[in-house]
């Protein structure tokens, strides 16, 4: 018990405790449009957008991890234009954490509620 008092336990934890509540807000604030989409937009647009979401549930977490840091990293497609703009590279950070926290999360909170959408009267 006295290990979990100490300075970095505590600090890990409320880190833990930061990213992960990050993550879930960013999943409902994303989530929950695109789940309206997918249960009330038009054929072709769900057909091009269900794919993309259900990737990250598909995908080995090592496939995923690796994507990520493809997208992001400091070579990345869209992670090099971060770095020449700004000189800061996202891999390893508390900001890379939350973003795939939501890139895996994102995807259960919007099937779900998407499902919850299809419910739902048509008025």
């Amino acid at each position: 018990m006295s290990r979990l008092t100490q300075h970095q336990s505590i600090s890990a934890i409320q880190l833990s405790l930061w990213s992960s509540l990050l993550a879930a807000a960013i999943s409902v604030v994303l989530g929950v449009p695109l789940a309206w989409v997918l249960a009330r937009g038009n054929k072709r647009i769900t057909s091009i957008l269900r794919p993309i979401v259900l990737a990250p549930i598909v995908l080995p977490p090592t496939v995923a991890g690796m994507a990520l840091l493809a997208l992001l990293g400091r070579d990345g497609l869209i992670g090099r234009y971060i770095y020449q703009a700004t000189g800061w590279s996202m891999p390893f950070t508390s900001v890379a954490v939350v973003v795939t926290g939501v890139f895996v999360g994102m995807p259960f909170l919007a099937l779900i509620v998407e499902s919850n959408f299809r419910h739902l009267p048509v008025d």
